[in-house]
């Protein structure tokens, strides 16, 4: 089994293990992969497409919320 030793792939990537503001590289790249992840996640939820009875479901409720008497004011 491989074993890699991160700091000295840090430093001989970047020469320091101190990134932007003084905080450690390992923080800033646990960043990017939580980034990473986020924007995975979210590129796969926008490109699902809604299930049809999910559209009725949503379909019979958009009256109720979205339709409001315009002549109610709240004081």
């Amino acid at each position: 089994m491989v074993h890699l030793n991160w700091e000295s792939f840090f430093l001989n990537v970047f020469g320091t293990l101190k990134g932007w503001g003084g905080i450690n590289v390992g923080f800033w790249v646990a960043m990017i992969v939580v980034a990473l992840v986020v924007l995975i996640e979210n590129i796969v939820f926008w490109c699902m497409k809604p299930r049809p009875e999910a559209e009725a479901i949503a379909a019979q409720y958009k009256d109720h919320y979205f339709d409001r008497d315009e002549d109610e004011e709240d004081d």
